[in-house]
């Protein structure tokens, strides 16, 4: 019966985990190796690769692998395998940010996956709203982990607000300077009156901010 490259590498997966763990990386070497030890050298290679490769995308203990698989697919330069293995396995990403934190279609194909992933992103790219959209679309607290030109974004504040029931919340992670402005905060508490508590004392204390909260009481209580 012919064996898949499948079943080769969940048996190779349980075998490992029943490996001691400071031996795990040496360990895996030699599954391979008694695996493979029969086909031509070429071909052992091939299936080598593609063992390690579904491993990685399916493993939950992705931390045992990354040693080897740095070495057998080059993580740290062969960026076409990188996006390959992030877009079917998101969390890679979050061991390679050292060497493609800083590039956009590796790191979108994280974040849209699972979006808290963007804190690891390089600086340039929290601050791009393309990226930032992104994450927020599967893990709305992506937001907290933005750069500053995207948290004091009024336009994609008040959208995310209107698309979403809880609008204190995006308040309460913009800027200083957005919770300071009046022009912007007052509309928005007609949807969301806890929106009171993230504005400064200033606001908090202004005649039309004041009318607005007690506008907000008089509805809930009719």
């Amino acid at each position: 019966m012919k064996v898949t490259v499948f079943e080769m590498a969940e048996k190779a997966y349980y075998q490992l985990m029943r490996a001691r763990i400071p031996d795990r990386d040496a360990e895996l070497r030699q599954i391979l190796t008694a695996m493979t030890k029969h086909l031509q050298p070429n071909v052992a290679a091939r299936i080598t690769n593609e063992l390690l490769a579904h491993m990685a995308i399916e493993t939950g203990f992705l931390e045992v692998f990354i040693p080897i698989l740095r070495e057998e697919f080059d993580l740290d330069h062969d960026r076409e395998r990188v996006l390959f293995l992030v877009q079917q396995n998101p969390r890679i990403f979050s061991y390679i940010a050292d060497r493609f934190n800083d590039d956009k279609e590796i790191v979108k194909s994280a974040v849209e996956q699972q979006g808290n992933l963007l804190s690891y992103a390089s600086n340039r790219l929290k601050n791009d709203l393309d990226v930032v959209l992104s994450a927020i679309r599967n893990y709305s607290p992506a937001l907290s982990l933005a750069g500053p030109m995207v948290k004091n974004d009024e336009a994609l504040l008040k959208r995310l607000i209107e698309e979403n029931p809880y609008a204190h919340y995006f308040v309460s992670l913009a800027t200083e300077s957005l919770k300071n402005d009046k022009d912007f905060v007052l509309p928005l508490l007609s949807r969301d009156a806890f929106i009171y508590e993230f504005l400064s004392d200033r606001l908090k204390s202004d005649p039309d901010i004041q009318a607005a909260i007690r506008n907000q009481d008089d509805g809930f209580r009719k």
